[in-house]
């Protein structure tokens, strides 16, 4: 599933999620994109992965296991001479 909102022509977001029956691995992807000046970007990334698979192999959230959660911010800046 692929989401997209935006607040204003400089504020705006994009998330995927998506699951693997197979393995029982659910991911999600969320990135919010501020153009705070052209050519000038302050991005925002969270990304987490969980894994559901249990002893019924059911999709049940009181049995999921984080296996990943990372954070990471980007600032590009245009310097023009």
């Amino acid at each position: 599933m692929n989401l997209n909102a935006a607040w204003s022509r400089k504020l705006f977001a994009n998330s995927l999620i998506q699951y693997d029956n197979f393995s029982g691995d659910l991911q999600a992807n969320v990135r919010i994109d501020w153009i705070h000046s052209p050519g000038a970007d302050l991005f925002i990334v969270f990304n987490t992965s969980y894994n559901f698979t249990g002893d019924d192999d059911r999709f049940d959230v009181r049995n999921a296991l984080l296996n990943n959660r990372v954070g990471i911010a980007k600032l590009t800046y245009v310097i023009q001479l």
